[in-house]
């Protein structure tokens, strides 16, 4: 609504200067009429997205528990800033997941005696190599992760080395397989959610420094069409057409940054509460 509210304000500029124009018989009442359009239509924009905020209040009361007069969203809040994100991710903080931590337990309780050390099941890499200058390709990570959770060959492991094997050894190197699968694949699992939403906030920085340039470039378009439209050098529909422009880039550029702020979300949830372990 902050953007729609700034727009609204510069189209009542615009229609107060065009209705004097019109009056000292300067613009015509094309000019008048389209602008009288812009400006209602602008109006209309506004009282939709705030229809939108009430029902989006009374949705939240109602998960919190409160009346639905209860909770104000701020109609110009700032924008949010999204979090910093460390370059480098010591991979166990996948074991903040309760998917990836239950299954690990599953694996230990399936045989206590395995002897695997716990730190080789989390090794470090970097979950945020798909940032910045240092941009791979996509299917690396899963690559990485294939190799740093491959369980390779059960039957090298310390518990099965030698003798001859019991019925109940069996049973247990059955559990524990069964067990080590469903944990591979649930690591599986979580790396391609950090890789997915590592990949979308990647592409949405580009996108958004390209959508702020073009937010820019149409803000002084419509700056240059209203100068040149009081120096008698343009019609009103010039006039019309950059600011339509210049709104639709700064909504665009809003949706670009939910988009991101949601990856944000998206990529603390893959790894089960963000990136602060310990």
């Amino acid at each position: 609504s902050r953007i729609l509210q700034t727009s609204l304000d510069d189209y009542t500029q615009a229609l107060q200067l065009t209705r004097d124009r019109y009056e000292g018989k300067i613009a015509s009442a094309l000019d008048l009429t389209r602008a009288q359009s812009q400006l209602a239509e602008a109006r209309a924009q506004l009282d939709d997205v705030n229809a939108q905020r009430d029902l989006s209040e009374h949705a939240i009361a109602e998960l919190v528990g409160a009346m639905p007069g209860d909770v104000h969203l701020a109609q110009n809040a700032q924008p949010l800033k999204l979090p910093g994100i460390p370059h480098t991710l010591p991979g166990s903080l996948l074991q903040q997941r309760p998917d990836v931590a239950a299954a690990e337990r599953r694996v230990f309780a399936a045989n206590a005696n395995i002897g695997v050390a716990k730190a080789a099941w989390y090794p470090d890499f970097s979950l945020t190599g798909l940032l910045g200058g240092q941009t791979q390709g996509s299917g690396n990570l899963l690559a990485a992760a294939s190799r740093y959770w491959a369980l390779g060959p059960l039957v090298n492991l310390p518990i099965f080395d030698g003798g001859r094997r019991s019925a109940n050894e069996r049973q247990a190197k059955a559990e524990f397989e069964e067990a080590a699968a469903h944990y591979h694949s649930q690591v599986l699992k979580a790396v391609c959610e950090v890789e997915d939403n590592l990949g979308q906030l990647r592409d949405l920085q580009r996108e958004s420094e390209d959508q702020h340039a073009a937010v820019d470039a149409a803000q002084s378009a419509e700056q240059m069409a209203m100068s040149s439209y009081q120096a008698g050098a343009a019609s009103y529909l010039d006039v019309v057409t950059a600011q339509t422009a210049a709104l639709q880039a700064q909504r665009r550029l809003q949706v670009v940054e939910t988009s991101r702020l949601q990856a944000s979300v998206g990529l603390m949830a893959a790894l089960g509460g963000g990136w602060k372990s310990g």
